[in-house]
């Protein structure tokens, strides 16, 4: 028994190091990101039903990688009883209608096309 483990111990002491099968990022930036806020629509699946929200986040100019809601604007309300109330999708978008507006197929999307830009208060057209 003694021997077996004195081997294990020599066989794994020289392991060769391989690389990681774990893929690496393919996208590393140049660049340091530029955030803009922006409204990011998604489809839910709600009871065998696909519903659509709307959540207030960032995007980096650049690149378009996705950040967090970097205007802290808010999305729910206080009512007179004491309860908050979250505001629904035709309220958050009609509230901030000077943000651009992306549509992204899942919320775990990390880049949005910047192609696909539909609203905005900096466009003058």
């Amino acid at each position: 028994m003694n021997q077996s483990f004195e081997n294990y111990d020599e066989e794994s002491k020289y392991k060769k190091k391989t690389n990681s099968n774990i893929s690496k990022s393919s996208r590393k930036t140049k660049h340091k990101h530029q955030y803009k806020g922006c409204l990011i629509k998604y489809p839910f699946k709600y009871w065998n039903e696909i519903c659509n929200s709307v959540t207030i986040a960032s995007y980096c100019t650049i690149c378009g990688k996705i950040g967090e809601n970097i205007l802290h604007r808010p999305v729910t309300e206080r009512l007179k009883n004491g309860l908050i109330r979250m505001y629904n999708t035709e309220e958050i978008l009609e509230m901030n209608n000077d943000l651009e507006v992306f549509e992204i197929g899942d919320l775990s999307q990390k880049y949005v096309a910047i192609s696909e830009r539909q609203n905005g208060g900096d466009k003058n057209e």
